[in-house]
């Protein structure tokens, strides 16, 4: 009789197992992955183009519509991610990526002209922000539905 229940429970949970799906993560998209890709470009472009000039150059007002487009880009992320299912961890991620990259973004502007240093240190801590969001959307693909 035990054997029979137990056989019993064992394939109800086994029924139960293969008819449901919880899933934790949201889903991959290969449109916000190329979206990060092509903004993490942007954002490291401009620094190098900011770093290749002398200091004298590197007024913001110089590279302010690449600010304005980069931004955007961030902030069409942000949107993006934060209207899927599941995404509390991006959503924290994009968050500290669109703060640091707003601050970066005031302090050229604030100072004017930004030294090698700095730069060096921007384009550093920016792509410390995009690989884990990167990273993260990329394992995505791995998850099975």
């Amino acid at each position: 009789m035990k054997t029979k229940i137990i056989t019993l429970l064992f394939l109800i949970a086994l029924l139960l197992n293969s008819c449901i799906s919880l899933q934790l993560v949201p889903s991959y998209s290969e449109t916000i992955e190329k979206q990060i890709i092509e903004t993490q470009k942007l954002n490291e472009k401009m620094y190098t183009e900011i770093l290749a000039l002398p200091e004298s150059k590197r007024n913001y007002e110089n590279f302010e519509k690449q600010y304005i487009e980069i931004e955007s880009n961030i902030n069409s992320l942000f949107f993006q991610i934060n209207n899927r299912e599941q995404n509390s961890d991006f959503v924290v991620m994009m968050s500290e990526l669109k703060t640091n990259f707003i601050q970066y973004k005031e302090e050229h502007k604030s100072k004017g002209t930004l030294k090698d240093g700095e730069i060096n240190i921007y384009i550093k801590y920016i792509n410390d922000f995009y690989k884990p969001i990167l990273i993260s959307e990329k394992a995505l693909k791995t998850v099975k539905k």
